[in-house]
Parts: structure tokens; C-alpha cells; sequence
């Protein structure tokens, strides 16, 4: 019965993803324009080198971020683990 309801979830979870991807999927093409003029106007107006730094400084704080609230985030992870296992069993 577990295994029914589970494969139900994983199904209908699917099938969200498959209906988002069809929404999402037309918009992200007809935006491709407006994204190529972004891209020629930073590369014109001399900004990519300063967007690759902004982009450095937001990847080492993530990083930083991460690494700091890493015992945090396992143990997160392995409360949800055993959680999600005792309710399959």
C-alpha cells in the first residue's frame, strides 16, 4: 500500500515537472532576444569584467555560507532521511 501511495507521488511529481517545463519552456524562448541585447550591451559597454567579479565575490560568499552552516545542513539532511525512511517502512 506504502508503495502504491509513493509511486502515486512520485508520478504526479513528475508529471508537475513535465507541466512546468511546457510553461516554461515557450517564455524562456521568447526571451532569448531581450537576453542576447543584455549580453551585447555588457560586452559594449566594457562591464563584463566587473560582472565577473560581482559574480566571484557572490560564488565565494555561497561557498563561505555553505561551508560555515555545513554541520547544520547534514544534520537537516539526515533528520529528513530517517524521517522520509521510517515513513516507507
Amino acid at each position: 500500500m506504502k508503495n502504491a501511495i509513493l509511486e502515486k507521488l512520485v508520478s504526479n511529481f513528475v508529471d508537475s515537472i513535465i507541466n512546468v517545463s511546457k510553461n516554461l519552456l515557450p517564455r524562456i524562448k521568447a526571451s532569448n532576444t531581450g537576453i542576447k541585447q543584455i549580453i551585447n550591451g555588457i560586452y559594449t559597454k566594457k562591464l563584463l569584467p566587473k560582472l565577473i567579479e560581482i559574480a566571484g565575490e557572490i560564488i565565494e560568499s555561497l561557498v563561505k555560507g555553505i561551508i560555515d552552516n555545513l554541520p547544520s545542513i547534514l544534520s537537516t539532511i539526515n533528520n529528513l532521511v530517517t524521517t522520509l525512511l521510517s515513513k516507507i517502512n
